[in-house]
């Protein structure tokens, strides 16, 4: 029997178009759940959440309790540095997108990709996303899929403000005034653990060519009514424990959920498919929106686009595979079976240090025996040998063991680039060649990181467009007129200066003139470069624009790196093109490298408006051969800007 709540609500009176709906849904997630459920061999035989658990084992060093009094509780814990060497060196690369936007007759959208390069930056400062990148990556390598929400989320808190004194001993005095709730809105990263997400299709590995796809998260009741309380449907979610139905055919109320719970439970179901276009929301199997003939509440409400608002990402492709695999499913066995042999060396070990004995004294003799300096009085030592073979660990089974460890580094990652040393003699040349082998093994895993950070970059720009260009509403602005949001993000500008960007949406665009007067004005008045760019939100929304993402991945501390690369393209540069006339920008090459070398560009460089002293030196030193004519250009003109004509984000403020 089912346990039901006192005050048991009665159930939905569903129109027949959200009987049908409902139970067509339920019959696609009840499907989609069997098929995970299934031994599948990419699982290596085993069932998803047996395959889950047993990498998540793996990449934790768990260490199993014992099943005898003799067994030892140890783990080497090579699977888990080996996944945490690569989750270090990902989370130490620069993976910031390079984005290029081209309107519908293909011609690019000058500073527009720049401009959303800067807000995708800003978004993700706001929700701490580096903090959130150890957790997602984490579960990227321990499990070779990892699969990440992009949300917009909107909640309100509370502003209380204590009205009068009291003291200690009078607490029942104290009161407080409610203010207008601070109303959050910020976009959102949020990773989905493995089991709680469902495909339907587990054989396609393109998310957004999944027939559809949904989400389970499991809260208290009371959380469920914080969130959802004032929903119309709410008051139909019961707290009764309820089972999952094998015919879905048969439901015609809110009889249903996915897995089974605890009372005072709610079960969060989240159904998307983006080919009818369709959201539903079930709690507890109830549906919160309603349907009509045409299908329920959109999914483009979420982000503007049909999207999935997920993205995977794969540590090791499956060929024609949901999933990935990761380096714990790969060593996992190897693990077991390395962690096996040491047991048996430590126990082997303290088998040499006290073996065992036979007793022929005729008495009852302590572990004593074993310590020492202990004095055993009447005691003959002929009635008291050792059984067996107590030599220790050999050299073949030391040798064994090697082997083993072996083959996990050749499934992974080298030693080498875990900070270890190598047994022998190794040149300098065969450290780094070792290492560039190791980082093409590795190569695979920061493809993946790279391909899944341009599925965020994506689903991040499209929710920006939508949500971000919305006007604030008037009871929180307390204006009556539109407002819309401004962002500001320190940056690094086209020209390599380095400031404050400030993107104001609004309708109201000034002229290009009095934008060029207030970036002055600003600059004099806060002592650094702020520059502001005025965006019209409605036109932005309105044209369909393409976007092109890459991402390059550098390491974060590698100035000194930069800098030589830097000073060797620019000589480079100087020395082919200088003779012709063409050379580079001095006001750029000037502040790159300044920053290239971790300094301050205004702070660095004295200002020299004459340019003296350009192209020779004190004491008559020769200047670059055939080059006087290019550097007389160059600090009188600099280079003429390329006259190709292309549309630009001015054309936005229009």
């Amino acid at each position: 029997m089912e346990e039901q709540d006192k005050n048991f609500q009665k159930n939905v009176k569903y129109t027949q178009a959200e009987k049908d709906f409902r139970n067509r849904i339920i019959t696609e997630m009840e499907g989609a759940k069997r098929m995970r459920g299934q031994e599948h061999p990419e699982f290596d035989g085993m069932d998803y959440l047996t395959y889950w658990e047993t990498n998540a084992k793996a990449a934790n060093a768990y260490i199993p309790p014992k099943t005898n009094d003799e067994d030892i509780r140890a783990t080497t814990g090579t699977t888990l540095e080996k996944k945490n060497t690569l989750l270090t060196a990902t989370l130490n690369l620069n993976l910031d997108p390079d984005i290029e936007a081209y309107d519908s007759s293909d011609m690019m959208v000058d500073e527009l990709g720049t401009h959303m390069e800067d807000m995708i930056r800003k978004s993700r400062k706001i929700e701490n996303y580096d903090a959130k990148r150890i957790n997602i990556y984490d579960e990227f390598y321990s499990q070779g899929t990892a699969i990440v929400e992009d949300k917009y989320d909107e909640y309100a808190i509370p502003q209380k403000e204590l009205d009068g004194n009291f003291g200690v001993n009078d607490m029942s005095k104290m009161t407080w005034k409610k203010r207008v709730d601070k109303i959050m809105k910020e976009c959102s990263t949020e990773l989905i653990i493995g089991p709680n997400f469902y495909v339907g299709n587990i054989h396609e590995p393109d998310i957004q060519r999944q027939p559809f796809i949904f989400i389970r998260r499991l809260m208290t009741y009371e959380e469920a009514k914080a969130r959802y309380g004032d929903w119309e449907r709410f008051k139909y979610v019961t707290k009764r424990i309820r089972t999952t139905s094998e015919d879905a055919d048969s439901i015609d109320f809110n009889n249903w959920t996915l897995e089974e719970y605890q009372k005072n439970m709610v079960e969060e179901v989240r159904y998307m498919n983006r080919w009818s276009n369709d959201l539903m929301i079930l709690l507890n199997g109830v549906m919160m929106f309603p349907v009509e003939e045409d299908g329920t509440f959109p999914l483009s409400s979420i982000n503007g686009t049909t999207l999935y608002p997920v993205a995977v990402g794969r540590t090791e492709p499956i060929t024609n595979f949901f999933y990935g695999k990761s380096i714990p499913a790969k060593t996992k066995v190897d693990q077991a079976l390395f962690d096996e042999m040491m047991k048996s060396i430590v126990l082997k070990t303290r088998k040499s240090y006290m073996p065992p004995l036979a007793n022929n004294t005729g008495q009852t003799l302590s572990k004593r025996v074993f310590w020492a300096g202990h004095i055993e009085d009447d005691i003959n030592p002929e009635r008291l040998q050792p059984i067996g073979d107590n030599t220790g660990v050999s050299q073949a089974e030391f040798n064994a063991t090697q082997f083993i460890k072996t083959i996990i580094d050749q499934k992974s990652i080298d030693p080498i680039m875990q900070g270890q040393s190598l047994p022998g003699t190794q040149t300098a040349r065969e450290i780094v060649e070792l290492k560039e082998q190791s980082m093409m093994r590795m190569g695979l895993s920061i493809l993946g990181v790279v391909l899944f950070e341009k599925q965020l970059c994506y689903l991040r720009l499209y929710n920006i467009l939508h949500n971000w260009t919305q006007a604030i509403e008037p009871e929180i602005t307390g204006k009556r007129e539109a407002i819309y949001r401004t962002i500001s993000i320190d940056t690094t500008f086209e020209d390599g200066l380095q400031g404050e960007r400030v993107i104001d949406f609004t309708t109201n665009v000034p002229s290009p003139k009095q934008v060029a007067a207030e970036d002055k004005l600003k600059k004099a008045t806060h002592g650094r470069i702020i520059r502001k760019t005025y965006i019209n939100p409605e036109m932005l929304r309105s044209i369909e624009y393409k976007w092109y993402i890459e991402i390059t991945p550098t390491e974060k501390k590698s100035n000194a790196l930069k800098q030589a690369q830097f000073e060797e393209s620019v000589t480079k540069a100087i020395a082919i093109f200088g003779p012709y006339g063409k050379l580079p920008n001095l006001d750029y090459v000037t502040t790159r490298w300044a920053h290239n070398a971790g300094e301050d560009p205004n702070r660095f460089w004295q200002q020299n408006p004459t340019g003296q002293m350009i192209g020779q030196q004190a004491g008559g030193a020769m200047s670059l051969p055939g080059q006087q004519k290019g550097l007389d250009r160059w600090i009188t003109n600099q280079l003429t800007p390329n006259a190709t004509q292309r549309s630009s984000v001015a054309n936005l403020t229009r």
